[in-house]
């Protein structure tokens, strides 16, 4: 042992007993090999995320060798590899198969990892925001909107916490039965697809606010000596707050 690998070393032997050592045999030649690397192993997992690189390592081998790495089974998942990284061009579920080689050096020969299969998994989507007012108008419904996410599913909505407004959604409109003031809670989901998971938006609190009264009706003006009497009813909508006077304008 010790020896210098892949250096040619010539040897003979001779035999020693209690009278002296004996002739020397005929001289023989052998190279010395390289020693073998622990068991190489990938160790950047077995998944790898839609629309994003994986960056490969490795643990175990032996010695200063440089690790390389391969698509050694192409599968489905259109996968190339380049300074470590693989990256891949197939749907979530599709997959392929990775390789590691870590070089000789001077005392360890080459290792070859077993092959890693990556299967390419469902990315989130981007967040998802309700981008339509925080107010609701009373006696009118709300347009919902959203912005964000990925997939460019379908978005829905939903009411995440009725509160005190009687808050009701058909389609994307937002209704409620409650007064001035009351409030509820509105959630946004975005569905997934092949490779985006479903998202949802965070909850968006909409509050029910007042709105300008209907015109007075039946307005009639009374002739006196030099001034009217006006007489009207009150709006048939107060825009949710109480009216507390009118504004008459003479012209």
């Amino acid at each position: 042992s010790g020896l210098t690998a892949s250096t040619p070393y010539y040897f003979r032997v001779r035999a020693i007993n209690a009278s002296g050592s004996g002739q020397y045999s005929a001289t023989s030649s052998a190279v010395s090999t390289l020693a073998n690397q622990a068991t190489l192993a990938i160790s950047s997992g077995a998944s790898k995320t839609y629309g994003t690189d994986l960056a490969l390592t490795t643990s175990g081998g032996s010695g200063s060798g440089a690790v390389s790495y391969a698509v050694t089974t192409a599968g489905d998942g259109g996968c190339s590899i380049s300074s470590a990284v693989l990256s891949s061009s197939g749907n979530a579920g599709t997959s392929c198969g990775v390789t590691a080689t870590k070089a000789s050096d001077s005392t360890y020969g080459q290792a070859v990892s077993a092959e890693q299969t990556v299967t390419v998994v469902k990315a989130d989507q981007a967040t998802l925001s309700i981008s339509s007012s925080a107010t609701k108008a009373f006696g009118t419904d709300l347009t919902l909107t959203a912005t964000g996410g990925s997939s460019g599913g379908v978005v829905t909505y939903a009411v995440s916490s009725a509160s005190d407004a009687g808050c009701s959604i058909t389609g994307d409109q937002l209704s409620t039965t409650g007064n001035v003031g009351t409030t509820c809670a509105v959630t946004a989901t975005m569905a997934g697809n092949t490779n985006y998971n479903t998202v949802d938006s965070t909850p968006q609190t909409v509050t029910v606010v007042a709105v300008v009264p209907a015109a007075p009706t039946g307005v009639l003006g009374n002739p006196g000596d030099a001034q009217v009497s006006l007489n009207w009813s009150a709006p048939t909508d107060d825009g949710g707050s109480a009216i507390p006077g009118y504004l008459v304008e003479v012209g």
